[in-house]
């Protein structure tokens, strides 16, 4: 006997699904100014400036990839 109901069965149901991306509207800060404050923070607990300007180079890279 075979199956009353087949796993691969269609129903006649329609399903809507939205391809359009909605805009997210974040409040915060910027990227460049919470940086700033990272950086200020590294300053204070006396981390080596060549260490800051790696981790802003890497940074930099990064953001500037994500804006183009």
């Amino acid at each position: 006997m075979g199956r009353k109901h087949s796993i691969f069965s269609i129903q006649s149901e329609e399903v809507n699904t939205s391809t359009k991306k909605k805009a997210v509207i974040r409040s915060g800060i910027t990227i460049p100014h919470a940086l700033e404050a990272i950086y200020q923070q590294m300053r204070i607990a006396r981390n080596r400036i060549r260490t800051i300007e790696s981790y802003d180079y890497i940074f930099f890279s990064s953001y500037s990839s994500m804006n183009m």
